[in-house]
């Protein structure tokens, strides 16, 4: 695909998207100890062989798991799982793959991962209920979420260059439509990929709704992306408006989630400020390091037709 297609824009923050990720590799990883052979009977729940299955392990998948209408359908998709999870660990001692250095750098990685998740969870204070003020604030100054939510309607253009050529640049900016651009692309004998797409609102990274919202049909995006350039030609924008009341539950718990994202790197700053850290070589400075990530971003943009407008 030409664009990926990126999570809800009120989605929850990253630090708890890596605490969840990893609940199923701590699984794994308690799975590669000792077992418990005082386990009481009623606290195992399947056998493989000489290894036991517990009702401990079962919470832990199902707690990385969320949840779900039918429990015992998850319940036995989880102990299923932990079934075949103990057959291949069994495979595994057998290999003696615990002790392939490139398993147990990944179990490290996975060890250190775990921890630090675990501490920036526990460092991140509770954020408190949001006022009502502030919920409106945020619905008021985000209208390509709510007010005016739509769903966009474009054809991307995939060229495989790095930058837009001028005499491209040229030909297409009197396109008024995804048919006028395709023939100019071919009349100039430029190779590209072409796919159209309907995505909504809340689907899109925030970075082209915003850009989206600005324009009117037939109106192309210029984005710099994975070392080629996109052409992303705006169709049609079907209107869907959300109103406050039908969004509020998704703002609290998006504002919720910032205020405790916030905290956490609070957190971080600080214990960072405390730490002696000493980098011993470097690959890049940080502006160096966050002008390639911007443009592949998408954040450097033009746009071309009427007018060659620019944000």
């Amino acid at each position: 695909m030409l664009i990926k297609k990126y999570p809800n824009t009120l989605s929850m923050p990253r630090a708890c998207r890596l605490f969840a990720g990893v609940a199923s590799v701590a699984v794994l990883l308690a799975g590669c100890g000792q077992k418990d052979e005082k386990a009481a009977p009623s606290q195992v729940l399947a056998k493989v062989n000489d290894g036991e299955i517990t009702v401990m392990q079962l919470n832990g998948v199902l707690r990385g798991a969320g949840n779900t209408a039918d429990q015992a359908l998850a319940k036995q998709n989880a102990l299923d799982y932990l079934v075949n999870q103990e057959i291949l660990q069994q495979k595994a001692a057998e290999l003696k793959l615990d002790r392939d250095p490139d398993v147990m750098q990944a179990v490290e990685q996975a060890k250190r991962q775990i921890l630090a998740a675990a501490a920036l969870s526990k460092l991140q204070a509770k954020a408190g209920e949001p006022g009502a003020a502030e919920v409106q604030k945020f619905y008021e100054s985000n209208p390509a979420l709510f007010s005016q939510h739509a769903t966009y309607e474009f054809t991307m253009f995939n060229l495989p260059v790095a930058q837009l050529p001028g005499e491209v640049k040229a030909a297409i900016e009197q396109s008024h439509s995804a048919a006028q651009t395709k023939q100019a692309l071919e009349s100039m004998h430029q190779a590209f990929q072409e796919k159209t797409s309907r995505v909504a609102a809340d689907q899109l990274p925030m970075d082209l709704l915003l850009q989206l919202f600005k324009l009117k049909a037939g109106d192309i995006l210029v984005r710099p992306e994975a070392g080629n350039v996109m052409l992303v030609q705006l169709v049609r924008v079907e209107g869907s408006p959300v109103s406050l009341a039908d969004s509020k539950e998704r703002i609290v718990a998006y504002l919720k989630q910032t205020a405790e994202q916030e905290s956490a790197n609070s957190k971080l700053a600080e214990l960072k400020k405390a730490a002696k850290v000493t980098y011993l070589k470097r690959f890049a400075n940080n502006a160096a390091a966050s002008a390639p990530a911007a443009a592949a971003n998408g954040l450097s943009t033009d746009t071309v037709n009427s007018g060659l407008k620019g944000f």
